[in-house]
């Protein structure tokens, strides 16, 4: 609610930083860096949180039988979780590439 007390709709048009922009009706030009530099650092933090769990669940997917089968393999020389690592990036990447448009 903030965001429309804040903004009117017509200036939201077009505007990807919506938050940013209300913040800087509000508090001023400051907040509205602040509030931009504190929304990308929680977006990166749950990326890295997504990549660290990621391959968790899909290996407990595989292991019931809801993934891919080469997600349950593990190397046999360091027993890390390699394809599953891979999967988690990939992941992310589409995830940011799609929502990049």
């Amino acid at each position: 609610m903030f965001f429309v007390y804040a903004i009117p709709p017509a200036e939201m048009t077009g505007v990807t930083e919506i938050a940013g922009l209300a913040a800087g009706k509000a508090f001023g030009p400051k907040a509205e860096s602040v509030i931009s530099i504190l929304i990308s650092f929680a977006l990166i933090s749950s990326l890295s949180a997504f990549i660290i769990l990621g391959p968790r669940v899909y290996y407990s997917m595989t292991k019931e039988g809801y993934f891919f089968a080469f997600a349950a393999k593990s190397s046999s020389q360091v027993q890390s979780a390699g394809w599953r690592y891979f999967t988690a990036k990939f992941d992310c990447d589409c995830t940011c590439f799609v929502w990049d448009f």
